[in-house]
């Protein structure tokens, strides 16, 4: 406390009002509100860093409720605090200072004048917040709301929102919106009796050119104030879209970024660019949802038609029902079994079902177009747990508690060959991918395999110690995964089960598991709450397990086999991409129990059949685009150039090779050896002769582009080389290090040329001005610096970032320099943007634009023409952003994981990326969003769709239609805002 009174003392002498809380009341509700109305009442808050903040559970909530509040923060460190330590709300900030302690001397003016920066919006800020918060105590009604003036000065204190300051909080763009709703309402009668006039007076020109200038004015004054409010409005709904995603609410995004697009009936909204940034946040992470409704007892299977379009599904009551996937809507029912269904599969060609009864003890086989039952029904002696088609279509096979498995032309329902027989229950059953073997799993503790054909066994029982709970193949067949009560899954020899690998184990029974669609991974699921990720081939654990906190597991793969699901029995779903195990959506309440899941055979809808009755299927496909792979070597690939003629990429990759690929074909021109140095960098020389990499080792290397010889080699730094660059004219090399500088280099001979140039700390990127008179720096120590080529001397003041520079690039034109960053790692995850891309004017050193980012940036590049910048990160995304406004203006470009750099084309036609799994790939240049991006969100939220659910909150005085014939217009050509 001797910190704080200290620093309120000093503060107060220079005419400040600190407030600090001595007073000594109990925690619990009425403390809460005591700091509330404090922090409500604040301009600034400044926080005192230090362990015990970092680290108390009452200092977070606090610190959260100024977050929550848009307060303006100022951390001041007053005790060491590691940076892992800190909350992530003080992740994002630049820090008083950002090395060593706060001592008085030394950081109190610099504290002060943060203070004081921008005094006037702040204050204002504090105003509007206690305005909005007692017009939500008060109901949210008329009474409360801005009016004529005061409204116009909010709107504009909305949209000049200073730098380094946060934006307006959600509750006060409510409260402006609503106002200016409510203005507009009560200004209609008005505006209209002033165009009334207008219209008099201009049919009164013939008597006087006053008469038709003043009506000129009156129509341009009311189509002003319009114009006006219904851009303000966009601004205000466009900032409750970023914080709609930011709580993880990512339908009323979309829908709050769609009211800000110009629609029809509403064509004078402009075309803000701040929408389109709002639906590029929201819309990758959009999962769209279609019900299906009319079973009168819960489903206990389903099955997708191979083209995705519908979707069968079996349930309690008896019936098979099968339904259009886009709407939801039934299609038809299927009537015929004596009691519940358990088991239902779609043949291959669309035309037909199988469902198996448990308690009819029936196989029976429909027509899908008529609904008519088909050919004999299938019997067996008891409850039939399990059915499926073969891959031709041609058989059924049948899994029952009988101890029986049966193969059955799909035809006749005839039976084929002799029946399976197990010890004791048979659970499921299923074709190989060719037809020519069934796998069967048995409470008997076996599976086994059997002619596909005949019904004959094949090779030895596959055994465990207790019931298989399931058996499957691989997709090409190679191999049988099954798994057992005994708390294991094994993996055997598709053509003869014998065992391949030790088992794969768990601490509690294994209650699912499944091959991903490549074969290459396995996913397991068990009561010890636990799913784990397997090496299909050698059985190794992929990474950890993961922990969902429940016992009953689904799990499913997405065909596309980039993202898996886990679904709990109580109806959490969770979405994971494959190869990083990272989660990459909230979790995702059902809202009931689950009795199961699928996913289609092509895409990746998921139907999750619910313990009511109902199902629901939900698209986890993000708006991603396809990319054009280039595999080298299966290794990260951490860097990539394009020839000057764009002909070419060469890749450079940690595993010791640099790979030249033509860009046309897609072919290999050649390949260095694995076993070179750790690459870091990769670039050509100018008139594509050569090519430069730098390297773990402290060298780089000069390699001749037709082959991959080693031309020269420069040597001298003291630690790792983590770029080089060519000159434009060629004869000059420039390399930075972690050894804390850059360096020049004859590129001839690979002799270094002038003396060093120093940073504080590791030096990560390096390059060339564009007319190559001067050289940009970006480093560890948060600088990135000019400087003169010729003599070695700092122009300008050092840009200082919040974070560590990973990378740097000048404009085309020379007149800018941009810079990326790393970030701070969020348990938020993709909802928690830390800016990892800055752009400078470099004469004026002011700040053209911030571009936010997920997690850490690794690398940046402006287009040719400047207008456009491309940021990679870390979290495998690859974004587009305008330079002039810093708006994220396409969907980001989505790889499955770590992307460690991203160039343009030379003709801009094409993106290259570079990434941790071992693949170059080349994108066609991503679209602007503008209207494509808004007809992929009227497609993910349904066609009738309104701000309906949302219009109380922010004040709509009736629905506001967002898609279908009020859809969003295509661009006008007008310039965005």
């Amino acid at each position: 406390m001797s910190d704080a009174n200290a620093l309120a003392s000093a503060l107060e002498a220079d005419g400040f009002t600190p407030l600090i809380d001595h007073r000594d009341l109990p925690y619990g509700e009425e403390w809460r509100r005591e700091l509330e109305g404090l922090i409500a009442g604040a301009d600034v808050v400044v926080w005192l860093v230090s362990p015990d903040s970092a680290l108390s559970d009452w200092c977070n909530w606090e610190l959260g409720e100024v977050v929550r509040r848009a307060k303006r923060l100022v951390p001041v460190v007053i005790r060491p605090v590691e940076p892992n330590m800190l909350p992530q709300a003080l992740g994002r900030l630049q820090l008083l200072p950002s090395t060593g302690i706060y001592t008085p001397e030394q950081h109190f003016p610099v504290l002060r004048d943060t203070l004081r920066a921008d005094q006037g919006w702040v204050k204002q800020a504090t105003i509007l917040g206690m305005s909005a918060q007692e017009w939500s105590r008060s109901g949210k009604g008329t009474g409360n709301l801005l009016r004529a003036e005061a409204l116009d000065a909010a709107e504009a204190w909305s949209v000049n929102v200073p730098r380094e300051t946060p934006a307006p909080s959600s509750a006060i763009l409510e409260f402006i919106l609503a106002s200016r709703r409510a203005h507009r309402k009560r200004q209609r009668m008005t505006v209209a009796g002033s165009l009334a006039v207008a219209a008099i007076a201009g049919l009164l020109a013939f008597w006087g050119l006053d008469r038709a200038e003043e009506a000129e004015t009156q129509r341009a004054l009311a189509d002003s104030k319009t114009r006006d409010a219904i851009a303000n409005e966009s601004h205000a709904l466009s900032a409750l879209s970023d914080a709609a995603f930011a709580r993880g609410n990512t339908t009323h995004a979309l829908k709050l970024a769609l009211a800000a697009w110009p629609r029809v009936g509403d064509e004078g909204r402009p075309q803000l660019k701040q929408a389109i940034a709002a639906m590029a946040a929201a819309l990758p992470f959009h999962v769209s949802r279609v019900a299906f409704i009319g079973h009168e007892d819960r489903i206990t299977d389903a099955a997708f038609a191979q083209d995705g379009a519908s979707v069968v599904t079996a349930s309690i009551d008896g019936t098979l029902r099968i339904w259009e996937t886009t709407s939801g809507q039934l299609i038809r029912v299927f009537d015929g079994h004596d009691g519940a269904v358990t088991s239902v599969d779609i043949s291959p060609d669309g035309t037909r079902l199988v469902s198996g009864s448990r308690e009819d003890n029936t196989t029976r086989l429909w027509d899908v177009h008529t609904g008519v039952p088909v050919g004999e029904i299938m019997r067996h002696a008891y409850a039939v747990q399990d059915v499926a088609f073969s891959p031709d279509g041609t058989r059924v096979v049948s899994a029952s508690i009988d101890h029986t498995a049966k193969i059955w032309d799909a035809s006749t329902g005839l039976q084929v060959g002799v029946a399976m027989e197990h010890e004791y229950h048979v659970r499921t059953v299923g074709f190989n991918f060719d037809g020519s073997l069934v796998v069967t799993s048995s409470d008997d503790g076996s599976a086994r395999l059997w002619n596909g054909t005949t019904g004959a066994p094949v090779g030895d029982p596959m055994r465990h110690a207790d019931w298989v709970i399931g058996a499957s193949f691989s997709p090409d067949g190679s191999r049988v995964l099954t798994f057992s009560r005994d708390g294991t899954a094994r993996l055997w020899d598709g053509r003869t089960g014998a065992e391949l690998l030790p088992p794969l184990v768990h601490e509690g029974q294994v209650t699912h598991g499944i091959f991903s669609p490549t074969g290459e991974m396995v996913l397991t699921a068990a009561l010890d709450m636990k799913v784990r990720m397997w090496d299909a081939f050698n059985g190794g654990a992929l990474g950890n397990p993961l922990d969902l906190g429940e016992p009953f597991i689904f799990v499913a793969y997405a065909r596309s086999a980039e993202v898996f699901a886990t679904i709990s029995t109580s109806g959490k779903l969770r979405v994971f991409a494959s190869r990083s195990a990272e989660q990459i959506w909230d979790t995702i309440d059902l809202g009931g129990r689950v009795g199961g899941a699928v996913f289609s055979s092509v895409g990746t809808k998921l139907l999750a059949f619910m313990a009511d009755g109902s199902a629901v299927m939900l698209d986890l496909a993000t708006a991603r685009q396809n990319a054009r792979e280039l595999v080298g070597e299966n290794v990260p690939v951490v860097s990539t150039a394009f020839s000057p003629d764009g002909k070419m990429l060469v890749t450079a990759s940690f595993g010791g090779a640099i790979t030249l690929f033509d860009v046309v074909t897609g072919e290999i021109v050649w390949r260095t050896a694995p076993e070179g140095p750790q690459y870091t960098g990769v670039g050509f020389s100018p008139d594509g002769l050569r090519i430069v990499a730098s390297t773990y080792d402290k060298s780089s290397h000069v390699l001749d582009s037709a082959n991959g010889t080693e031309m020269l080699l420069l040597v001298g730094h003291q630690d790792i080389v983590r770029s080089a660059e060519f000159s434009l004219s060629g004869d000059s090399i420039l390399t930075a290090s972690d050894d804390g500088t850059a360096r020049l280099w004859d590129a001839r001979t690979g002799k270094p040329v002038g003396g060093p140039i120093r940073h504080d700390k590791a030096v990560w990127t390096a390059r060339f001005s564009p007319d190559g008179k001067r050289i940009v720096t970006g480093s560890l120590d948060h600088g990135v610096r000019i400087w003169d080529l010729d003599s070695g001397d700092q122009l300008f003041e050092t840009f200082w970032l919040p974070m560590p520079v990973t990378h740097v690039a000048f404009s085309a034109d020379g007149s800018m320099i941009a810079a990326s960053t790393l970030g701070v790692p969020s348990s938020l995850g993709h909802h928690d943007k830390t800016a990892g891309g800055y752009v400078w004017k470099v004469e004026t050193g002011t700040v053209v634009a911030e571009m936010g980012q997920h997690d850490w940036a690794s690398s940046v590049a402006f287009s040719k023409d400047d207008k456009r910048l491309l940021t990679s990160s870390r979290d495998g995304t690859t974004k587009l952003y305008d330079v002039a406004t810093g708006a994220e203006i396409s969907l980001p470009l989505f790889v499955d994981s770590q992307t460690h750099f991203a160039v343009f084309s030379p003709d801009n036609r094409l993106v290259a990326t570079a990434s941790h799994d071992g693949v170059a790939r080349l994108w066609e240049m991503p679209a602007d969003l503008g209207q494509h991006g808004f007809q992929i969100a009227c497609a993910r939220l349904g066609q009738d769709t309104t701000l309906d659910d949302i219009q109380q909150s922010i004040g709509l005085e009736k629905l506001v239609p967002i898609c279908g014939r009020n859809g969003p217009l295509p661009p006008s050509g007008m310039p965005l805002q």
